[in-house]
């Protein structure tokens, strides 16, 4: 591999559109379903009427300084970029969200570490740039230890749940996300789920550059980050617009996810564009993932026909597509990792 191959997969160029794609979707529907229907509200004056009309400006321009942050650019100043968007998140959108007041008071915290880092960035610097094969392996490593967070974060979840007892083989993942369960307004299951699904995007999105690296056509690797920027645009969409808010949006980003994972990883198993993977590798999972989905389309099909009930049936087949998607994630994760450690 060389510094060619990370020009082609579209990393590197001037602005970063899979980025600004990624998170401008998400960050529209946020806004205009959760943050412009507050301009409606009785109690709302004129004055933050304006200011949440000015959300969608900030938020647009934070995509754009996310899009910005590209490789040419050192990871210091990335960093600093990534920092201060994620403070004008936390003002901006944190009240659609409903973050605690307790995290408003970290935004002068990460103002401080956004300085810290361009700063870092201007001082002279020993550190020998990783090349591309110690980057996928760094990005691998974090696809694997950024699964154990995301797990912890569901569990969290789940054992917040208002009263106990939630039953994955009854009840589907997204219940976790609701605003309001069993008269609570917010319950803390919320934002571990909201949490979770913004930091799965986080990892997603960084260990789609190293997968493609098995793809030996540098066209094909384009077409497969768009699919992964699907991906990620839809699990940003479901965090950010949770069940029992607007059905259809989060229900569309449920397909995006779906669809934008299934699609990454099929071309991922044809061994002309994946030929040093092994049938069992490239075949496996994807047999076994088409499998479950197909299963869960029919359990779904015949609960519309009231032929079945919906639980345990549905939300069943739910949990085993994410742990399928999950565990294949992670066994090409750990292929990577040993196979870029190697190259470099």
């Amino acid at each position: 591999m060389n510094e060619e191959k990370m020009l082609e997969n579209g990393y590197c160029t001037r602005f970063h559109w899979h980025l600004f794609a990624a998170v401008l979707f998400p960050a529209t529907m946020l806004y205009l379903f959760r943050i412009l229907p507050m301009t409606r509200l009785p109690k709302v004056g004129v004055h933050a009427q304006f200011l949440l009309r000015m959300t969608g400006v900030i938020l647009f321009a934070g995509c754009l300084a996310l899009g910005a942050c590209t490789s040419r650019l050192s990871a210091h100043i990335r960093r600093g970029i990534c920092a201060s968007v994620a403070s004008w998140f936390i003002v901006t959108a944190g009240f659609a969200l409903n973050i605690p007041y307790a995290i408003y008071f970290s935004i002068a915290a990460v103002l401080y570490a956004s300085c810290e880092f361009a700063l870092s960035a201007i001082l002279p610097n020993e550190k020998r740039p990783r090349s591309l094969a110690e980057e996928c392996a760094y990005r691998c490593l974090i696809a694997i230890v950024g699964g154990v967070v995301i797990l912890v974060l569901f569990l969290l979840a789940m054992w917040t749940f208002p009263g106990g007892g939630y039953n994955p083989c009854t009840s589907m993942l997204s219940k976790l996300g609701r605003v309001s369960l069993k008269g609570v307004l917010y319950p803390t299951c919320y934002y571990f789920f909201t949490a979770s699904l913004t930091f799965c995007a986080f990892v997603v999105f960084r260990v789609y550059p190293a997968l493609v690296q098995f793809l030996v056509s540098p066209k094909v690797r384009k077409v497969a980050l768009i699919f992964g920027t699907v991906n990620v645009a839809g699990l940003l969409t479901i965090a950010w617009v949770p069940e029992g808010t607007v059905g259809w949006v989060h229900n569309l980003g449920c397909q995006m996810a779906v669809s934008g994972g299934a699609l990454i990883f099929l071309l991922l198993a044809f061994r002309r564009l994946n030929p040093e993977m092994s049938f069992a590798m490239r075949w496996g999972w994807v047999i076994a993932g088409f499998t479950i989905v197909g299963i869960f389309c029919v359990f779904l099909f015949c609960h519309s026909m009231k032929w079945l009930p919906f639980s345990p049936y549905v939300p069943t087949f739910q949990k085993l597509i994410i742990i399928t998607f999950a565990l294949y994630l992670n066994s090409y994760a750990l292929y990577g990792l040993r196979r870029f450690r190697r190259e470099r």
